[in-house]
């Protein structure tokens, strides 16, 4: 019994220290901190297409008195690369900070602006380091960065608190991020014969996807989206590479468009019909 106990204890010490292993080779506090980042209930869905990059994330406001305007998960770094930031705001306002301050450097010093699969490197790099020091501990923020990049086009990069980082075609972060990266999967199933996105798809894989996962219809003002553009029909000469949120009347006629067509319900349907028939194509 006196050595249950003591073996008990030993094992409670493991997730107060970020930088010992427990027996089963775990950080706990890397767990804690992923934890962390789904109880602010914000979803968010990510969908990188061949000409754009388009973010959707849920807007709460935790309070009647707080001013909507000032309630933002998506920053713009730089001019080029955008930020999007699911989990505690306190740590994500600091994160932010450093990130600028990261590509603020750069540039200084090589006089271009960072590219963004460096920078992820770089922020993954700097999360990395809070799980071997104990005297920090580990932000709970994920971070999504993404840009139009002048020689590879769209990148989306996304980096948890354990510092993994890696280049998404689509991603998911938040309190239902395991139910949304199941859709996108269904939804995006590698087929060589269908072209990549282009952005009017993009916006409704993310739109569709956040509406069904979540189970209701949004309205516009209880979204972030903002969405990066490369050069192309339709788009104006100062919104190439620019991170520009999506005006509402935009964003309600994509929903408006998504309810005409049948809305989640028919998206959801057609999800089951593919789910049904993926053990047949393999």
């Amino acid at each position: 019994c006196l050595f249950s106990e003591h073996k008990m204890a030993g094992r409670s010490g493991y997730d107060r220290y970020i930088a010992i292993f427990s027996p089963e080779g775990k950080l706990f506090q890397i767990e804690y901190a992923c934890k962390a980042i789904r109880t602010e209930a914000v979803t968010a869905v990510a969908v990188r297409g061949r000409d754009c990059v388009v973010i959707a994330c849920e807007k709460k406001v935790p309070d009647k008195l707080i001013d909507p305007d000032t309630v933002k998960h998506v920053y713009r770094v730089t001019e080029h690369i955008g930020g999007l930031f699911v989990g505690i705001q306190a740590d994500a306002r600091q994160l932010l900070h450093r990130v600028r301050i990261m590509a603020a450097n750069f540039k200084l010093e090589h006089g271009i602006e960072i590219p963004c699969d460096y920078l992820a490197k770089m922020v993954a790099d700097d999360f990395q380091f809070f799980t071997q020091h104990a005297y920090s501990r580990p932000l709970g923020v994920s971070l999504m960065l993404f840009s139009i990049d002048e020689e590879f086009g769209p990148q989306l990069f996304k980096m948890d608190p354990s510092g993994f980082f890696a280049g998404y075609k689509a991603a998911a972060t938040g309190q239902k991020e395991v139910e949304c990266t199941n859709q996108l999967e269904k939804k995006l199933r590698p087929n060589p014969a269908q072209p990549e996105l282009h952005y009017g798809e993009c916006l409704k894989i993310a739109l569709t996807t956040l509406q069904g996962v979540v189970n209701r219809e949004f309205q516009a003002a209880e979204l972030e989206v903002v969405a990066v553009r490369a050069a192309g029909p339709g788009v104006p000469p100062e919104a190439v590479r620019a991170i520009a949120p999506l005006a509402d009347r935009e964003v309600d006629a994509a929903l408006t468009e998504i309810v005409e067509g049948g809305g989640f319900e028919d998206y959801m349907r057609q999800l089951a019909e593919r789910g049904e028939e993926e053990p047949a194509d393999r």
